[in-house]
């Protein structure tokens, strides 16, 4: 019998991952763009203030919520919103700042890499959760008291899900 909930660490876990999958598209746009910079440390605060915008757009769009019914293009819909929200604030916060060593090139190439990373993870997640759960490991038992037509539904929706 499962003594656990671990679903409560799903939203950490998105979260975690999301952020491993940005910050790796970032780093891999300045690899891809200007290897010879990364010796410097001079791409780390612009680093932390795209993770930061980042960190609000993943909460703003509902990434961290996991609902057992969502489909597969419902998982992709909510990443592709937050691929839309969160450049159009970068580039209005780097129209204001001007950074001199970030490009136009490194943001597509961040949230081009991102975008690859995080699909792909979504894609996976989503497919290996519904592999978890037809084997049986997600297993609650449930009565039904009652004989209707209510109960025959909720027999019928519990069966397939």
């Amino acid at each position: 019998m499962i003594r656990h909930r671990y679903s409560k660490f799903i939203p950490g876990i998105f979260l975690l991952l999301d952020m491993i999958c940005f910050n790796g598209g970032y780093w891999l746009s300045i690899f891809y763009n200007d290897p010879i910079s990364l010796e410097t440390n001079q791409f780390i605060k612009y680093e932390l203030i795209l993770s930061s915008i980042w960190l609000v757009t993943f909460f703003v769009a509902g990434l961290n919520r996991a609902y057992r019914e969502a489909g597969f293009f419902e998982y992709l819909n909510k990443i592709s919103v937050a691929l839309i929200i969160n450049p159009i604030v970068v580039l209005i916060f780097w129209m204001l700042v001007k950074p001199s060593t970030i490009t136009k090139e490194h943001l597509f190439y961040t949230y081009f890499f991102y975008g690859i990373g995080a699909n792909f993870r979504r894609v996976v997640w989503y497919y290996s959760i519904r592999f978890y759960r037809s084997r049986g490991f997600n297993i609650r038992k449930v009565a039904f008291i009652g004989q209707n037509s209510t109960t025959d539904e909720l027999i019928k929706y519990f069966s397939t899900n």
